[in-house]
Order: structure tokens, then C-alpha cells, then sequence
């Protein structure tokens, strides 16, 4: 993979939109990992604070409206071993 920026080979990849970035052009950004309810029941999250960017996406800073969700219960096992997702209605 080469740099979005430079066409040199790329050193990692953007974690928001995939493309490849070479240390010269590399930027950061927090990204949020994983959110999850802690034993109290209270929203927690795992967060990376520099994080790769290309600096060419632009991640949104306000949530999105996911209207084809609503009514739906999604369960993602990313434990040991445990791969897929679970599709509750």
C-alpha cells in the first residue's frame, strides 16, 4: 500500500476510512474503541487518543441517525475465540 498523499510506501492506515500514510504524513485523532455498560449499568468507552488519520477524512463530530436500527438489539461477541454478531429484533 502507498501514501495517499506522497505515493510512497505507507507505514500504516487510517483507522476512520482505510487509506495508507507514510510517517511524514501521518496525523492523530482520538478513536473510539469499544462502549460498553459497566456493573453499575453507566456507558463507558475505550478510547485510543492518537490514533493514525490520514488527514484527509474528515470523521464526523456529531452522531448520525441510524433509523435502520431502531427496534433492534445488536450484540457483537469480540471475546476470546467468540467471532460474528447476534441480530435480536
Amino acid at each position: 500500500m502507498n501514501c495517499w498523499h506522497c505515493d510512497r510506501p505507507a507505514h500504516g492506515a487510517c483507522v476512520f476510512c482505510g487509506r495508507g500514510v507514510c510517517k511524514q504524513h501521518a496525523k492523530s485523532m482520538p478513536s473510539l474503541v469499544q462502549v460498553y455498560r459497566d456493573k453499575a449499568g453507566a456507558m463507558k468507552a475505550i478510547v485510543t487518543e492518537n490514533a493514525l488519520h490520514c488527514g484527509v477524512c474528515r470523521p464526523r463530530e456529531d452522531p448520525v441517525d441510524l433509523p435502520e436500527l431502531d427496534g433492534t438489539r445488536l450484540t457483537l461477541f469480540l471475546a476470546r475465540g467468540d467471532e460474528g454478531a447476534e441480530k435480536k429484533a
